[in-house]
């Protein structure tokens, strides 16, 4: 099941990039056709919120050609957890140097969606619970509160957020 599940986020985090790249250019129907594959991975809830808009006309050719390129961001671990209601919940973890993000997965309709998104807070959203960041929803349906996803199953582990404690604390744990 974690290479069904692998396929769909490495599906869904190229779709990202593909939709930031086709920022780059000065394609209206290429930003529009990214977007909606990006969409197409999600829920009604999370569309048009990765920092992707829909365009309705092009900016000034100079916009343009000032943009970087992204890439996918990287997947560190996936944790499969058994819920009572919503049966296989899957929990992938993805970062980038500056951004630790897990999506909240399951089967709607036959499909897998990502269906919330939560972030490690950063330091500026830092908390008082001991002193340490906690994963805050910037996304989704209101279905599941970050410490109960149902009965942990198993996790993989993939690429090491290395360059961040917290982050490999996280990592590490069976959770």
């Amino acid at each position: 099941m974690f290479t069904e599940i692998k396929t769909f986020v490495e599906a869904f985090l190229q779709a990202e990039a593909d939709a930031k790249n086709a920022q780059n250019f000065p394609d209206l129907g290429k930003m529009r056709s990214t977007l909606q594959q990006l969409n197409s991975f999600c829920v009604n809830e999370l569309h048009n919120t990765f920092g992707i808009l829909p365009q309705t006309e092009l900016e000034s050719l100079e916009h343009y050609s000032k943009k970087q390129t992204s890439v996918p961001k990287h997947l560190a671990k996936i944790s499969q957890y058994q819920h009572d209601t919503y049966g296989e919940v899957f929990l992938a973890y993805v970062w980038t140097f500056t951004q630790y993000v897990c999506f909240a997965i399951i089967r709607e309709d036959g499909a897998w969606k990502i269906v919330q998104r939560f972030e490690l807070s950063n330091d500026s959203w830092r908390t008082h619970q001991h002193g340490k960041r906690v994963w805050i929803q910037t996304g989704g349906q209101d279905i599941f509160a970050f410490d109960n996803f149902g009965s942990f199953v198993a996790a993989e582990r993939f690429e090491k957020p290395w360059h961040d404690v917290e982050m490999m604390e996280d990592f590490i744990l069976e959770k």
